[in-house]
């Protein structure tokens, strides 16, 4: 068991519909958690917690060899902790989409299975590729997201849009303005979201990199 990642106790799977019994996150996903009265109480410093949170989740998952395919703030649950000055803590969730990456270190999906555009790295849109490094580039929009308080990535683009954006025309979010960032995103982050989004696979830094390396090397003091 990890404490950033939502466990599950057990599952009936004898007749449908199946049921999975996991652990209670009282707050539900980050999306609406940031939304939240409690959300608006947040100070920097607590919202780098919740990206450091993450990080330890998809750090471990790649530890163990699994490809989430799905990371975004909607797919992370946030608990109480009620004993500590932090609150609250964000747990990975969603496991639906999660593979095994194999031997090969990647996982090769379907090319006409839709994915979640916003979020998703471009070698898997184009080739359905899909590796621990296409969620390091899931996780840095997510960590636009939360930076964001649950901003919608390429707000006012449709998906085709994004695609051309992205891919043909080599686009990246943009250092995040006082007006999206309420909390604050200083210089370093955005540059951890930029290595994030590199387009080679193997150019993007690897989760144990983000959570034991970089992300250390920016914390607020």
């Amino acid at each position: 068991m990890h404490s950033n990642i939502v466990n599950i106790y057990g599952v009936c799977t004898l007749k449908q519909p199946i049921m999975i019994v996991s652990e209670l996150c009282e707050h539900g996903d980050l999306l609406n958690f940031l939304d939240s009265e409690m959300g608006e109480q947040l100070t920097y410093p607590k919202v780098f917690q919740l990206i450091e949170e993450v990080s330890y989740g998809m750090e471990y998952m790649e530890e163990c060899c699994y490809i989430h395919r799905d990371l975004a703030c909607r797919n992370v649950l946030v608990e109480d902790k009620p004993t500590s000055a932090n609150l609250v803590r964000c747990k990975v969730a969603d496991f639906g989409l999660t593979v095994d990456q194999g031997h090969e270190g990647f996982w090769q999906g379907d090319i006409n299975t839709p994915v979640a555009i916003r979020w998703t790295a471009p070698e898997a849109i184009q080739r359905a590729h899909f590796s621990n490094k296409s969620d390091v580039w899931s996780f840095g929009i997510t960590v636009y997201e939360i930076i964001g308080m649950g901003r919608e990535p390429y707000e006012g683009a449709k998906n085709k849009e994004v695609v051309t954006m992205v891919i043909k025309e080599g686009a990246r979010l943009p250092m995040p303005s006082a007006e999206v960032a309420l909390k604050g995103c200083p210089q370093n982050l955005h540059d951890l979201m930029m290595k994030c989004w590199a387009l080679a696979p193997d150019a993007r830094p690897s989760f144990d990199e983000i959570a034991n390396d970089l992300l250390p090397g920016i914390a607020p003091q």
